[in-house]
């Protein structure tokens, strides 16, 4: 009986030793890396603001332009817009991104030859990726 009572109590001590040192005033670390708050696809960028966006772009348009903004932006840091046509890397364009909060942007001038679908990934340096915008080009 003894020996039940010991386990017992070892089983709970255990827990509350679990409990303590769960709740011993660590504070989880906020995160280094920005959050995306915002992305998508436009005809243009005015006063910071996108412009028309869509999915679906006519070659008679003059840009494809991809809009993300980032809050917070805990540090400096950069990230890539990356072009895509038809699943090959079209271009990787290097972004900065500024502490506390940034918006930014790249633009694709569109070719009559760009035709079909195009997607845009953006990424961390460390290759994270924080979004996926798809679109096409048309007639």
């Amino acid at each position: 009986m003894a020996r039940i009572v010991a386990l017992i109590l070892g089983v709970v001590l255990t827990g509350v030793a679990g409990l303590w040192a769960a709740d011993s005033g660590t504070v989880e670390e906020p995160s280094e890396q920005p959050i995306l708050v915002h992305a998508v696809m436009c005809e243009s960028i005015e006063e910071q603001t996108p412009k028309n966006e869509t999915i679906i772009f006519s070659v008679s348009a003059r840009d494809a332009t991809c809009f993300t903004y980032f809050n917070p932006v805990p540090k400096n840091t950069l990230v890539y817009h990356n072009w895509y046509r038809q699943d090959r890397l079209s271009v990787k364009v290097k972004l900065r991104l500024r502490s506390p909060n940034w918006s930014t942007f790249s633009r694709h001038r569109i070719r009559a030859s760009d035709k079909g679908p195009w997607r845009v990934e953006v990424t961390g340096e460390d290759g994270t990726i924080y979004a996926v915008l798809r679109f096409s080009i048309t007639d």
